[in-house]
């Protein structure tokens, strides 16, 4: 657009001549004005569709100037060479082409204008114009050439640096963008009405709300305590929890800090509030609370379990005793209430050793453990307790020997508590077998104990492992619960299936992580 006005503003001065008698500029004959201002145009239009279809370039810009310096150069020798009022177009090439180009180009196409001229001012010598007004022009040019080219590198020095500048303004603008989309913490900004106005993902994420937050009150969005004003906890700053419920009723708990945000000027425009979900940490922090509770009872519990065995073994043998020495002197009714003593001396005796075998530390000495070995030797324990039914009650251990590196004893009563649970399940006829092997993935070591008794109901097996939960006429409820600390104290499972009327299957396993499992050569 600007080289088309020019052209244009040449056009009209050069018409000025042939309308305004004695006009500011010469004649130009008629058979070249046409041509000439032809040329100026088509070229001019040539150039903007090159660049309207995308080509840019240095050649571009050179062939531009070296139009401009042959239309200027023919333009000037037809206005009277060198006192033609048109040679200020050599200045204009020559800084176009100091400011567009190169500066070694820009060099070459200052040196292109002066000889222009030179030859435009030579070739028209029979004109008025003095050779020291040539050499003025020229020494002007050249002066020109030298400032336009300082302009120029001062130009392109000061253009890469805004270049450079700006660059970094959007790589830290791009950067602060991903640290705070990046961040798990909620972030965001409030003005002085209270009004958010910027969100993180992550605020979003936390506060679990569908539409955006951008212009919601922060009052709509966490839950002060009681007598707290967000006036005053903005103007307090630090940390402070609140609540915060979302579209998902889902009631959380959260740190909040609030800091004042302020412009360049030192003007407090608003408040950057940032947030953690501590809904996990509250939830331990509860659990661990809890767990100092039980650890304080249980070992508050296990000193008088201690306190009441001694004298409940003294009396349970005071009333043997007694029973043994009286014989048949004693009445029907006081041999009762005897007897009465010691069952349910020894009842509580028992149930005082599950209560601290189930208090004490879960973890003994390893060693290397023959899991079928174990088994064999608590199925003969058993056995040896059972009355003589006639084998109505089947014992047997299958699978190979395995060897585990774990606490026997530990190991071994487990078995035992398992196996005599489930020879009470039986009624007085049924199986009851124990199978040692190793999981699908070998991974770890298995021992499976299956009875065919009374099975357990779906609603009871959620409770069975709870300390002092029985379903058993007479049972402490701590047999399984100590089955299940001891197999996870070494880092292990139970899991237990069950039908009612058909019978109960429990497999122990311990991970090869806290057991090494290795066959039992033969």
């Amino acid at each position: 657009m600007g080289r088309l006005g020019l052209h244009a503003l040449l056009f009209v001065l050069l018409l000025t001549p042939y309308f305004v008698p004695g006009g500011f500029v010469p004649a130009v004959e008629g058979a070249w004005l046409v041509p000439l201002v032809a040329v100026a145009f088509l070229s001019t239009a040539g150039f903007a569709v090159a660049l309207w279809r995308g080509a840019r370039g240095r050649l571009l810009v050179e062939v531009q100037l070296a139009c401009d310096l042959l239309l200027a150069g023919w333009l000037v020798g037809l206005t009277d060479g060198a006192s033609s009022p048109f040679c200020f177009l050599f200045l204009l090439i020559l800084c176009g082409a100091m400011v567009s180009l190169p500066p070694r180009r820009g060099v070459v196409w200052g040196g292109a204008v002066v000889a222009v001229y030179g030859a435009v001012a030579w070739l028209a010598r029979e004109a008025t114009a003095a050779w020291s007004q040539v050499s003025v022009t020229v020494m002007a040019l050249v002066a020109t050439a030298g400032l336009a080219h300082r302009l120029a590198q001062t130009q392109r020095r000061e253009r890469a640096d805004l270049y450079a500048q700006v660059e970094r303004y959007h790589e830290l603008q791009a950067l602060y963008g991903c640290v705070v989309r990046s961040i798990h913490s909620g972030l965001v900004t409030v003005d002085t009405s209270l009004r958010v106005t910027t969100a993180n993902p992550s605020a979003e994420r936390l506060l679990a709300r569908q539409r955006p937050l951008a212009g919601r009150t922060v009052d709509g969005l966490f839950m002060l305590l009681p007598g707290q004003t967000w006036v005053e906890v903005l103007a307090a700053g630090g940390r402070i929890e609140c609540g915060v419920c979302g579209d998902d009723e889902r009631e959380r708990t959260v740190g909040l800090t609030a800091s004042p945000l302020r412009s360049e000027g030192g003007r407090e425009i608003g408040w950057v509030v940032s947030f953690q979900d501590l809904t996990e940490v509250k939830r331990l922090e509860r659990h661990v609370q809890a767990q100092e509770r039980l650890a304080a009872i249980g070992e508050l519990s296990a000193r008088l379990a201690h306190e009441v065995r001694n004298p409940l073994g003294a009396i349970s043998g005071a009333a043997q005793v007694l029973a043994a020495e009286a014989g048949a002197e004693v009445a029907e009714a006081d041999r009762r209430l005897l007897e009465i003593v010691v069952r349910e001396s020894s009842r509580l005796s028992r149930l005082v050793e599950d209560f601290l075998s189930f208090a004490r530390s879960r973890t003994g000495r390893v060693s290397p453990v023959d899991l079928r070995r174990v088994a064999e030797e608590v199925v003969e324990t058993v056995r040896m307790a059972l009355p003589d039914t006639s084998g109505a009650v089947e014992l047997v251990v299958e699978g190979e020997p395995l060897e585990v590196v774990l606490d026997g004893d530990a190991v071994r009563q487990c078995l035992l508590n398992l196996v005599q649970n489930g020879v009470d399940s039986l009624s007085g006829r049924g199986r009851v077998a124990i199978t040692v092997g190793r999981t699908e993935d070998g991974d770890a070591a298995l021992v499976e104990v299956a009875d065919t008794g009374c099975g357990i109901s779906e609603s009871a097996i959620e409770q069975i492992f709870f300390p002092f939960v029985s379903h058993r006429e007479g049972g402490t409820g701590l047999g399984l619960s100590v089955v299940k600390g001891l197999v996870e104290a070494h880092g292990g499972g139970v899991e237990v299936t069950s039908r009612v009327g058909e019978g109960s299957r429990f497999v122990l396993t311990w991970p090869v992580a806290a057991s090494i499992v290795h066959p039992v050569l033969a």
